[in-house]
C-alpha cells in the first residue's frame, strides 16, 4: 500500500473514532439529563384482549430529556364528527387510535416522545372517515400540521405530519383536532404544567369476572383509581389483585414489568410507563360431589336346579360396606332389556328345560346418578 493510501486510511480511522466519541457523549448526556414532567387532562379508554376498562387520563405525564437535548412535548388528538385518527409512526408498535381501540388511545405515549429525540423526527397522523366525510386538521392557533421536508416520505391521505424540532416545547403539549362532518367529540387537550418527577403506573382490568387492584405504597385503587404517578425509585411498588365474590384472579399481563402468575406484582419505576393487566374470571358452578358407588347384595333366589316355573328374588344395597336403603333398581331376565323393578321381584311362566339368568343392579335415587357397574348375576335350571 502506498504512503498516500496509508495516510488516507489513518484519516478515516480517526474520523470514525471521533464520531463514536460524539455518540458516546450524547448517550452519557441523556443518561444524566434531568427529567421534566407535565400534566395532561383528557379522556380515553384502555382496552386489552377485547375487554375494556374505563381509564381517565387526568394526572401527570413525563417528558424526558428537556430542551438541552431537543424538543420535549406531548401530542393529544381530538376527533370531531364521524371519523377516527390513526398513527403508525410509533417505533415500539403502539399505534395512536382515537377513538380508543385495542389498548391504544388519543395520546402519543410519553416514552415515544422520548424516542423521538433524534435529528428531525416526525410523526404522521391519518384521518379516516366513518359515518362522516373528511374536513381537515386544526390546532389551537389554526393549521397545526407541518409541511413535509425535502427527502422525507409524502403525507398519507388526510395526513398530518408533526416535526419534533418544529414544535413549541415551552407548553409541553401539542393539540391536534381532526374534523369530520357529523356530531360527537372524542379526546381532548389542555396545555400542560410541570408536575413532580415520576412515572405513570396504569392498571387495566379484563376478563369475565370482577375485582379490584390496590398498590403499596398507596396510589392505585382500581376500583375507581386505575392510574397513579409514582416517584422514580429503586424500591418496588407492589400491586395486589383482589377478586370479587364469584370471581377468581387468573394472572398478570401488560408491559413494563415481568409479573406473571397470581401473586402480588412487583414493579419498579425507573423511567417508563408501566401497564399492568389484571385478568379476573367468573367461577363456574362447583363440580357435583363424588359419592361412593352402591353395590347390589342378593338375599333371596331359587335353587340352582328346580322344577318350579316361578322364581322370586330379593336384594338390597350397600355403600362402603354398610346397608343403604334409598336406592332404585333395574332387573334383566335372560336376553331381555333392563327394566325398572322393585323388591321382591317374581318371574312366572318360566320355560322348562333350560337355564335362566337374572341380573340386578342398584343406583342412587338422586343426582349425581350412576348404576352399580358390577350388577348381581344369578343362573339356575328349570327342569322339565
Amino acid at each position: 500500500m502506498t504512503r498516500e493510501a496509508l495516510a488516507h486510511a489513518d484519516s478515516r480511522r480517526v474520523r470514525l473514532l471521533a464520531l463514536l466519541g460524539v455518540v458516546a457523549a450524547l448517550v452519557l448526556v441523556r443518561a444524566e439529563a434531568s427529567q421534566a414532567a407535565f400534566s395532561f387532562t383528557g379522556g380515553e379508554a384502555a382496552a386489552e384482549g377485547g375487554a375494556t376498562t374505563s381509564e381517565s387520563t387526568s394526572g401527570e405525564f413525563l417528558c424526558r430529556g428537556g430542551s438541552n437535548l431537543g424538543p420535549c412535548f406531548y401530542v393529544a388528538v381530538t376527533v370531531v364528527g364521524g371519523g377516527r385518527v390513526e398513527s403508525t409512526a410509533d417505533p415500539a408498535g403502539t399505534m395512536v387510535r382515537c377513538p380508543p381501540q385495542d389498548g391504544h388511545g388519543c395520546n402519543v405515549p410519553e416514552w415515544f416522545i422520548w424516542a423521538l429525540d433524534v435529528p428531525d423526527p416526525f410523526i404522521d397522523f391519518r384521518g379516516i372517515a366513518t359515518t362522516g366525510t373528511w374536513s381537515g386538521w386544526t390546532g389551537p392557533d389554526g393549521l397545526a400540521c407541518h409541511t413535509p421536508k425535502a427527502g422525507d416520505p409524502p403525507l398519507p391521505v388526510n395526513g398530518c405530519r408533526l416535526y419534533a424540532n418544529d414544535l413549541d416545547d415551552t407548553n409541553y403539549t401539542t393539540c391536534l383536532t381532526a374534523t369530520f362532518t357529523g356530531s360527537g367529540t372524542v379526546g381532548g387537550c389542555d396545555e400542560g404544567t410541570p408536575a413532580p418527577v415520576g412515572d405513570p403506573v396504569v392498571v387495566v382490568k379484563q376478563g369475565s369476572g370482577s375485582g379490584t387492584v390496590t398498590s403499596s405504597p398507596a396510589g392505585i385503587n382500581c376500583g375507581s383509581t386505575c392510574r397513579a404517578v409514582f416517584e422514580l425509585s429503586t424500591m418496588p411498588i407492589s400491586l395486589f389483585a383482589n377478586p370479587s365474590s364469584g370471581s377468581t384472579f387468573a394472572g398478570w399481563g401488560g408491559v413494563g414489568h415481568s409479573c406473571s402468575g397470581t401473586g402480588a406484582c412487583s414493579v419498579t419505576v425507573q423511567g417508563q410507563t408501566i401497564r399492568a393487566v389484571a385478568t379476573f374470571n367468573l367461577i363456574g358452578p362447583p363440580p357435583p360431589p363424588v359419592r361412593p358407588p352402591l353395590n347390589t347384595v342378593l338375599f333371596q333366589k331359587p335353587a340352582k336346579t328346580t322344577r318350579k316355573r316361578t322364581a322370586t328374588f330379593a336384594w338390597g344395597a350397600r355403600r362402603s360396606g354398610q346397608p343403604f336403603f334409598n336406592f332404585k333398581s333395574q332387573c334383566r331376565l335372560d336376553r331381555q332389556v333392563w327394566k325398572a323393578c322393585s323388591v321382591p321381584k317374581t318371574y312366572r311362566a318360566l320355560k322348562p328345560g333350560r337355564i335362566h339368568t337374572v341380573r340386578i343392579r342398584v343406583g342412587y335415587r338422586t343426582q349425581p346418578f350412576k348404576w352399580d357397574t358390577t350388577p348381581v348375576k344369578y343362573s339356575w335350571r328349570v327342569r322339565r
